[in-house]
């Protein structure tokens, strides 16, 4: 949780929206945040009561991380951000949304789901961290079928070949084009290879890259220990991203402890913070 909340607390739009939110303060998990984030950056030590006193809270609404066994950290940012969001979201319309896109003026269909999808969740969490791709399948026949897919992070796969690996070459591979096997076309009507290509059409404030180093195959499963480097600036579809946290782990599938590096954007300097123990890095 700890390695969690000092990437979050390290982004500084994450603490203008938080701090400028007024209904944060009737908010549980929110308010909780908030002060634990005023007290980081006024100096002053965390008390230890209230980090405490938000663990219970979690445990109390999220019971699938009650206690202090190893987590995921992943799973924990997901769950925590659909809460937050739940606690905040300022959009008042339910409706299912339609993400079929069809052909002619794909930039308007497109411009128009966002419109529509802000009227349904619009929060500090969908303003920071949510994106939206644009899908489209290709048939050997020609014929295009399109959709559009909101993500808020990106999930980038190692390969256990002793290889070193970039964050740009993971990014690069995860955007190559997907074969689809066995695909009924709604055209042709045969059932045929196709592919898929995904392109972001709206980016996020935030970006999110969760490298996936836990691999499963024949019901067992191994961390891959493959070395990662994480470049300080990034560019997505030619839109530039700088680095402001890195959650790390340590240890095996079984046992292990997570610990952070981030960026203090006061003195542009990196810290790593280890439970208690904070040191420049």
């Amino acid at each position: 949780m700890n390695s969690l909340l000092q990437c979050m607390f390290h982004i500084p739009l994450f603490q203008k929206e938080i701090f400028e939110k007024p209904e944060v303060a009737c908010k549980p998990i929110s308010l909780r945040l908030s002060n634990l984030l005023l007290q980081s950056l006024s100096g002053s030590d965390v008390q230890r009561r209230d980090v405490v006193d938000l663990k219970i809270y979690i445990d109390e609404q999220l019971p699938q991380f009650k206690g202090t066994r190893q987590q995921d950290a992943q799973e924990f940012f997901q769950a925590i951000k659909g809460y937050i969001h739940r606690e905040l979201n300022e959009a008042s319309e339910k409706a299912r949304l339609c993400t079929e896109v069809k052909p002619g003026d794909v930039a308007g269909q497109i411009d128009a789901y966002v419109a529509a999808r802000t009227r349904v969740h619009h929060s500090m969490i969908t303003r920071l961290f949510e994106g939206l791709l644009l899908n489209t399948i290709t048939c050997p026949c020609g014929h295009e079928r399109m959709n559009v897919e909101v993500f808020d992070e990106f999930c980038l796969h190692l390969t256990d070949t002793g290889e070193s690996f970039k964050i740009s070459e993971l990014l690069s591979k995860y955007f190559q084009p997907e074969a689809i096997e066995e695909l009924q076309c709604e055209h042709c009507g045969e059932k045929r290879e196709a592919s898929k290509q995904s392109v972001v059409k709206y980016f996020p404030k935030v970006l999110v890259l969760h490298v996936k180093r836990f691999a499963f195959a024949h019901n067992e499963g191994k961390k891959i220990e493959a070395e990662v480097e994480a470049e300080l600036s990034q560019q997505v579809f030619g839109e530039t991203y700088q680095l402001s946290g890195l959650i790390l782990h340590k240890g095996d599938l079984s046992k292990g402890h997570y610990f952070a590096w981030c960026l203090n954007p006061d003195n542009g300097r990196w810290y790593e913070y280890n439970d208690s123990q904070v040191a420049e890095r």
